[in-house]
């Protein structure tokens, strides 16, 4: 079990240039990971589950807790949001297929195309990628994405900023690290109506296609 507290936002369109162009002027270069499609088991009802195929891993991912909204600098506000992550590593690669071609109407499949940058350690320093990291008891990662339902014209983007390590530490490290971005001047202002995690995205994208 992986416990994490999130904050995110999605937008429609791709990410505008100023928001690229503040996301890369954070000193050390932030780490591009490949194109990949994430497969979600559509859930009618209730935004505190999130089922999901990817890279021949099943996750599980549950909120728990109260949603907290929080204000960070002056011009942003989040909804704050507990997570626990179960994930199992499948036996095949070919079980997803399997799965997915057994009722594929079950499932919303989500390409995402993201770039990240990562902070660790006691100070929250930013690093290169995760892996620079060693083995951190505290850590957050801050990730620029552009997502898009397989097979929609429809174009998202979405900013989260996940912390991880100790359970009692969680909120304290995504606050530390939430501020010390958006509290900038050139931040961009982002605002609670946009603020959700991906349960209620996938919600709103999915009614839209169906």
């Amino acid at each position: 079990m992986f416990p994490t507290v999130e904050v995110r936002w999605f937008f429609k369109g791709v990410v505008p240039a100023e928001v690229g162009e503040w996301f890369r002027s954070h000193g050390v270069e932030a780490e591009e990971q490949p194109a990949r499609v994430d497969h979600y088991l559509r859930i009618v009802e209730g935004d505190f589950l999130g089922i999901k195929l990817r890279e021949g891993r099943f996750e599980v991912k549950q909120r728990y807790g109260q949603q907290t909204i929080v204000r960070f600098g002056s011009q942003t506000e989040g909804c704050v949001e507990q997570w626990r992550k179960w994930s199992f590593e499948l036996a095949q690669t070919s079980d997803i297929d399997a799965v997915l071609n057994g009722d594929s109407s079950k499932w919303i499949s989500i390409k995402k195309n993201r770039k990240i940058h990562t902070f660790c350690g006691i100070d929250l320093q930013p690093v290169r990628n995760l892996s620079s990291c060693g083995s951190p008891e505290r850590g957050c990662t801050w990730e620029i994405a552009n997502v898009k339902v397989v097979g929609s014209e429809d174009a998202w983007w979405s900013m989260g900023l996940e912390a991880f390590g100790k359970e009692n530490e969680l909120w304290n490290t995504l606050v530390t690290v939430a501020d010390r971005i958006l509290s900038l001047a050139s931040a961009p202002a982002f605002k609670i109506e946009h603020s959700y995690g991906y349960p209620s995205w996938l919600q709103q994208v999915g009614q839209a296609r169906t």
